[in-house]
């Protein structure tokens, strides 16, 4: 028989790691970020498995955190989609600054990826984080 998890020791809050975000033992996956994959129709199974380093159980753990403590949680979105509009603006410079290290580099850098975090603004999140 496996053994059972404590539940509340899957997600943590350290003031001094990613601004003192709720996220997830061990990672640094934020809660946030696991609701933002969620709000864009992501299973959690999909969430898991597009993570990678995350169990389903974590990803349960951290929406279970985000129904508890969802006007904290839905704050923080909102101050960061605030956030990233204000940057919009400088977004297409952004672009093509990194189109031109690309070329510099012969092209030898990551293609960008779609990233929840700023549906759109920006389409790279580096290594996911």
């Amino acid at each position: 028989m496996a053994k059972a998890a404590d539940i509340g020791s899957l997600i943590i809050l350290t003031p001094d790691v990613r601004g003192g975000r709720a996220r997830i033992s061990g990672t640094g996956v934020t809660v946030r970020r696991i609701v933002e994959w969620y709000k864009l129709g992501y299973s959690p199974e999909e969430i898991a498995d597009e993570i990678g380093h995350v169990t389903l159980a974590q990803v349960f753990a951290a929406l279970a955190y985000y129904h508890s403590n969802q006007e904290e949680i839905e704050a923080d979105l909102t101050h960061e989609k605030d956030a990233a509009e204000r940057w919009r603006p400088l977004s297409g410079e952004l672009i093509i600054a990194v189109r031109e290290d690309q070329a510099l580099f012969g092209g030898r850098l990551h293609e960008p990826r779609a990233c929840p975090r700023f549906a759109g603004a920006w389409r790279g999140c580096g290594n996911g984080s």
